[in-house]
């Protein structure tokens, strides 16, 4: 197990039985759950390898180990948990101050540096309910009906359990 502090999670990969026989599966705890995470290859099954984190390339590391426990199984391989950035995001109001019955606009901006299509939503954080025209798209708009202040949230996920998040307010005088 090691430690992925860019982010901010412990990496286990592998394990075995007493009974014996080893797994290669690789499993991520946040610090309040377990998820397993599905990387696109895997090294064999293995045990009594070194596992660590190269901070200065944000990569999982993995060496060597044994397929059966012993030295006629030594392995001397190196693999590299494929590493999730999580999307970028930012988002705007416009105009952030509007007058009851004109229209609001919100528009995000995302993207992901591994490639990843981010899915995104809208979401209403306070403020009266209002029905957002197409809340799972970059452009939203709502139509003002009361003087008073509406928030929001944009968010941005990647599938593979990056998530951003970007909140605004706009105002109706």
């Amino acid at each position: 197990m090691a430690y992925d502090s860019s982010r901010k999670r412990s990496v286990l990969f592998g394990g075995g039985l007493v009974s014996g026989g080893f797994f290669n599966d690789t499993w991520e705890w946040s610090g309040a759950a377990w998820s397993q995470p599905r990387p696109s290859s895997s090294p064999p099954a293995r045990g009594d390898h070194t596992f660590t984190y190269d901070s200065m390339r944000q990569r999982m590391v993995l060496f060597g180990g044994t397929t059966n426990g012993n030295a006629n199984g030594a392995l001397n391989d190196t693999w590299e948990l494929p590493s999730n950035r999580p999307p970028a995001l930012s988002a705007t109001f416009s105009p952030s101050t509007v007058y009851t019955g004109q229209t609001a606009t919100l528009a995000a901006a995302f993207s992901d540096p591994d490639g990843d299509t981010p899915s995104f939503r809208w979401q209403q954080t306070f403020g009266p309910r209002v029905s957002l025209n197409n809340p799972a798209s970059a452009l939203s708009t709502f139509s003002t009906t009361l003087a008073t202040s509406y928030g929001f949230e944009a968010v941005a996920a990647d599938g593979h359990d990056g998530f951003a998040y970007s909140h605004g307010t706009v105002n109706v005088l």
